[in-house]
């Protein structure tokens, strides 16, 4: 007889190996009934088992990827077809990638947040009422710019409407607000307004102005582009006008 001790569990003398766990001494009594529970386990490990010695025998790759999602499904314990578990596989991969790049976005924007927060922190936000504001100063030219959202200084400059870190403003108040609830203004300096984009020393300007009107709604105007990328643009100001 093997070396072991007789133990009594739950009124049942059970004769444990040495070496041997508990519970498969239990089932090698007979003297418990297995649940329904266990005996599924039991079932579907063996399948899985099977299954797996078959994948390993067989030389087909085809049959050993539909072998593999036999085996995926009873893991998963999926009750359904295997079309219907492919599917479902294939959503849940999407849904985790999307969950994936929204978080690697949601990173992404702060780290590119606390960073504007140094970059930007010099720059301006008033407000001013409507029937308050004054003409510009001389050799100030003043240019509008229309937002659904109130401005935030610190947002992510690689997402806005033109490329290359240049904001889209106009001359016009009124197709400034054809583009958005919120305008802000701002008063340039002529001479820091350019017919091109790069100046005589081969440096972005400022801000650009080309001939072109633009227009939105029945509004029309003259179309300002401002390099967010300007040093000048660090201690600029946005002043919001606040309708009467």
């Amino acid at each position: 007889m093997n070396d072991g001790v007789w133990r009594t569990i739950s009124g049942r003398r059970v004769f444990i190996k040495t070496g041997q766990s508990l519970t498969d001494a239990m089932k090698e009594s007979g003297k418990f009934k297995q649940s329904k529970k266990t005996n599924k386990e039991d079932k579907k490990k063996s399948k899985i088992e099977e299954l797996e010695r078959k994948k390993e025998e067989t030389k087909d790759i085809f049959a050993k990827g539909s072998i593999q999602t036999e085996i995926d499904m009873l893991k998963d314990d999926f009750d359904g077809t295997v079309e219907e578990y492919l599917a479902e596989k294939q959503k849940n991969n999407l849904s985790k990638y999307k969950k994936e790049k929204e978080i690697e976005l949601e990173k992404r924007n702060k780290e590119i947040r606390e960073q504007n927060k140094i970059l930007y922190k010099n720059i301006k936000v008033e407000e001013i009422e409507k029937s308050k504001l004054t003409s510009p100063k001389e050799g100030y030219e003043r240019i509008y710019r229309g937002l659904n959202e109130d401005f935030d200084k610190f947002y992510d400059r690689n997402s806005i409407d033109n490329t290359n870190g240049y904001e889209s403003w106009t001359n016009s108040y009124e197709l400034a607000k054809s583009y958005g609830k919120n305008v802000y203004y701002m008063d340039i300096p002529k001479r820091d307004i350019g017919n091109d984009l790069l100046t005589e020393d081969g440096e972005r300007s400022y801000v650009y102005s080309h001939d072109k009107k633009v227009g939105l709604k029945g509004k029309s105007g003259k179309e300002y582009l401002l390099y967010t990328g300007h040093n000048k643009y660090l201690k600029s100001k946005y002043t919001k006008i606040k309708e009467d």
